[in-house]
């Protein structure tokens, strides 16, 4: 397989932060499951020095990162699904087919993330099937929902996700997804 663009972010001396509107939407996701999910997540936010979160503020990455550990630990890992496809459903629009939005998902990532942050890489590979890579700090769990995501909010039928080859959780560098649609 060739080299995917984007899925490699460059490096900085920037801290890396992550922007409210993003926190805010994931929080939005965490709801959907339980609204004392949402609660813990706050709770879990807060205790790492993110409280009252505002869309226009940046927030450190390692914190968010570091209540999400906890929320997955005290709730499980659905809020944190949650939370990441809540995030891709705003990344697609109407107007956008799969691969489009797929595409894009690596710009709006890194317009809502500052500093050395990793990315997404998109290829097509069919005209209804393709392969996203994801090099991001996240849980596996929100990034693999956050592309299913995006898909399925821009896809008219069924999409199919599968993990292949390669996962940041068995200690690889980036997590690797083909889907179908």
């Amino acid at each position: 397989m060739g080299r995917m663009d984007s899925a490699d972010g460059p490096q900085s001396s920037v801290e890396t932060c992550v922007a409210g509107r993003s926190v805010e939407r994931f929080l939005e996701g965490v709801e959907r499951v339980s609204a004392s999910d949402r609660e813990t997540a706050e709770t879990a936010l807060a205790d790492c020095g993110v409280a009252s979160v505002r869309s226009e503020e940046w927030y450190s990455l390692s914190a968010v990162l570091d209540a999400a550990a906890t929320v997955a630990e005290a709730v499980g890992t659905d809020a944190i699904a949650a939370g990441g496809w809540q995030c891709g459903n705003v990344v697609a629009n109407d107007a956008m087919t799969v691969p489009e939005a797929l595409a894009a998902l690596d710009g709006a990532y890194r317009r809502h993330h500052r500093g050395d942050a990793g990315g997404y890489g998109f290829r097509q590979i069919g005209p209804t099937d393709g392969r996203v890579e994801c090099s991001t700090p996240y849980p596996c769990v929100l990034d693999r929902a956050l592309v299913e995501g995006v898909a399925r909010t821009a896809a008219d039928s069924y999409v199919s996700l599968a993990e292949v080859s390669t996962c940041r959780d068995d200690g690889a560098e980036r997590c690797t997804y083909e889907l179908s649609w």
